[in-house]
């Protein structure tokens, strides 16, 4: 049976481009990797992740030094699974209004 993936939440009051950028090279130097990110203006992002099941606590904690404050996540389900897939949905806290973005029109 497959293990369910982990859903993770993360806050900070860090610039969104660190924080991004922080957490993408911490799970890479835990031999996670990016399979998918979204960004939400300039308030959230959501990264969708693999990373073997022994390396996950770790990258965890390297994220908490970088200024994210994650939840604890239920422990995965042992099944030797090797990696394990999630996502991390991040929210950045400032007081900027939201990123206004200009999105060309399409010729009909």
């Amino acid at each position: 049976m497959k293990p369910k993936p982990l859903l993770l939440q993360a806050v900070t009051a860090a610039d969104r481009h660190q924080a991004v950028t922080a957490a993408c090279d911490r799970l890479a130097t835990h031999s996670g990797w990016v399979v998918d990110a979204h960004f939400y203006s300039n308030k959230a992002a959501t990264i969708r992740f693999m990373i073997p099941t022994a390396a996950l606590t770790n990258w965890l904690d390297d994220l908490r030094k970088a200024g994210l404050c994650v939840d604890e996540p239920a422990p995965p389900a042992q099944d030797k699974a090797e990696e394990i897939s999630g996502s991390l949905a991040i929210t950045f806290i400032h007081d900027e209004p939201d990123l206004a973005r200009e999105i060309p029109s399409i010729p009909g």
